[in-house]
């Protein structure tokens, strides 16, 4: 498996820190382990910059970034269309709490939510996020 869009990010890897480049990396093996040819539909929670996202999209899955923060999400937008996958990349401005109400019964193969989570004040905080 190659990680088709490492090497193309070099714009959205500058800001990023050694230890993110490489959750990012080992997210993306982690995730390669389960899909096979066929594209996935994937949610992005707090998906923020879209560094993720768009990494994603540029392996060819349709992915929709959730975020509250609509600066972060033109930031997400930008980077897709910089690295032509803005027609797999979708961004939707909500917190993740809408996230029942805005898909309704609409499913995702995937649900990513590890920029998220670990902000969680509460144990509670977190089974209501999930």
């Amino acid at each position: 498996m190659t990680m088709s869009g490492f090497d193309t990010m070099d714009h959205l890897q500058w800001r990023l820190s050694p230890l993110e480049q490489l959750r990012h990396t080992l997210t993306e093996a982690n995730l390669a382990r389960h899909w096979g040819d066929e594209p996935f539909q994937v949610l992005d929670v707090a998906g923020g910059d879209g560094v993720t996202a768009v990494r994603l999209a540029a392996q060819g899955h349709e992915v929709t970034v959730l975020d509250p923060a609509g600066a972060m999400l033109n930031t997400t937008i930008q980077a897709a269309e910089a690295h032509g996958v803005a027609d797999r990349l979708h961004v939707v401005q909500a917190g993740a709490q809408d996230a029942p109400e805005v898909f309704g019964e609409r499913e995702f193969d995937l649900v990513l939510c590890h920029n998220l989570l670990h902000y969680a004040e509460s144990t509670d905080e977190r089974e209501q996020i999930l």
